[in-house]
């Protein structure tokens, strides 16, 4: 081949070996600008339905306040902090909330009090509502054994060395439960069990005890009282109608007369002090959901913790 034209096909594949690395590379500028605009949009988005769960937020506790004057000594289902929040428009899709009271549930927390010493008649409820549930006993002495503070495994109880034999090992807490989800790394425990156990228990700060008997459920009331079957339970929950305007008179009712109901007084209240609120921020399509815990003190309220939750 003569030199000229040698040097005109390499200098054309040259060209053609340039404008293949220049068109990748351009690709690859494209792909990264799209990465950061979405990276953008999304930071946007978050930090928007940031400012709309504060709203929400405040609206829950606006309903606590509202709550508060109307009826200070009385939390029921008919409560307005229990009505649903309606959906509400925001630019690009809407949000939404509700307030459950954690009150109605019993606190596994109050297994150890807040000087660290074991409660056994907190632990006998707790006991009685597995067995209500039909759920393992050794679930008792599990969780027991996770909140205690000892490394000394209860009968069918679990410390360090059981969890340091499971295939992704880690230590027993040995303080309170710091959320609901936490029992989900607790021996025995499958999220099956946890979600069936959920409606009926709380995680708040051990001193809470007592348990709103107007939102309770027929399996926690039966299990207030070794003397309280399934029927009578199911008599004081009124369907979920119950609204009992004080303790003495949830134990007046005709169902527990004649009943020794010494054991479950520090127990029970007609009165709510932990909320959580759930929030749903639905925009453009995606579902963002937000947990607050708010623990109402007379007309104003504090914010204990809030994260983002699972779908």
């Amino acid at each position: 081949m003569p030199a000229p034209l040698q040097h005109r096909g390499t200098a054309l594949l040259l060209a053609l070996l340039i404008m293949a690395l220049a068109s990748i590379l351009l690709l690859h500028i494209q792909q990264r600008l799209a990465l950061d605009l979405a990276r953008s949009e999304n930071l946007t988005a978050s930090l928007r339905a940031g400012e709309y769960v504060a709203g929400l937020e405040a609206l829950a506790g606006k309903a606590l306040r509202e709550d508060f004057d109307r009826e200070p000594e009385l939390d029921t289902r008919n409560s307005p902090w229990a009505q649903q929040l309606p959906a509400l428009p925001i630019p690009g899709g809407v949000v939404s909330g509700s307030l459950s009271s954690m009150d109605g549930r019993f606190n596994l927390n109050a297994l150890v009090d807040s000087n660290g010493q074991d409660d056994p008649a907190a632990r006998q409820i707790l006991e009685r509502l597995l067995s209500n549930l039909g759920l393992p006993a050794l679930l008792a002495d599990r969780i027991h054994d996770w909140i205690d503070s000892d490394n000394i495994p209860r009968p069918q109880g679990a410390e360090d060395p059981f969890y340091l034999r499971r295939q992704q090992p880690h230590l027993a807490a040995n303080q309170p439960l710091a959320h609901y989800s936490e029992l989900l790394l607790i021996g025995g425990m499958d999220a099956a069990t946890a979600e069936l156990l959920r409606p009926h228990v709380s995680v708040l700060p051990p001193r809470r005890r007592r348990v709103n008997v107007n939102l309770a459920t027929v399996a926690l009331l039966a299990a207030l009282s070794p003397l309280i079957t399934e029927q009578m339970a199911a008599e004081l929950h009124q369907q979920g109608r119950a609204a009992w305007r004080s303790v003495a008179e949830f134990k007046a009712a005709p169902v527990l007369q004649g009943l020794d109901s010494s054991t479950m007084d520090p127990f029970i209240a007609v009165t709510s002090e932990y909320f959580t609120a759930r929030m749903l921020v639905l925009q453009n399509g995606l579902p963002r959901r937000y947990e607050a815990m708010l623990q109402r003190n007379s007309r104003s309220y504090t914010v204990l913790w809030r994260h983002a939750a699972l779908p």
